[in-house]
């Protein structure tokens, strides 16, 4: 049973291209597909997440509350789509969060160590 989840991580990169390729595939040509394989990116990103050595949990937090309001948001209803924003403001303040917490100094020392460059250089 344990190679089996083995398996599963190893390959869980491809899986995810290709689900998102299918996903990709619906949204452009208006396919059913799009709603059917939304909600399985985010589970099969996290899959690849577990598969690594270094897991954090307000990562793990923040994949679920990504997950959680990208089903939301597929609803009609706006309570339902209020509840998915605010899932994604909580994985927002997650992602800030650790963001922060790994940077040396504060965020204004960090603006000024790097020195701004050309946009072009960034095409």
């Amino acid at each position: 049973m344990n190679s089996v989840f083995s398996v599963v991580f190893k390959y869980s990169v491809y899986l995810f291209w290709v689900v998102a390729l299918i996903n990709l595939y619906g949204l452009m040509f208006y396919s059913p597909l799009e709603q059917i394989t939304k909600p399985f990116l985010i589970p099969i990103l996290s899959l690849y997440y577990f598969s690594g050595n270094n897991r954090n949990s307000a990562y793990v937090m923040a994949l679920f509350f990504s997950w959680f309001g990208n089903v939301l948001i597929m609803s009609t209803e706006f309570a339902m789509i209020l509840a998915g924003v605010i899932c994604f403001w909580g994985m927002l303040l997650l992602y800030s969060y650790q963001i922060l917490k790994k940077l040396s100094g504060s965020l204004v020392d960090q603006f000024k160590k790097n020195t701004p460059r050309p946009l072009w250089l960034f095409v």
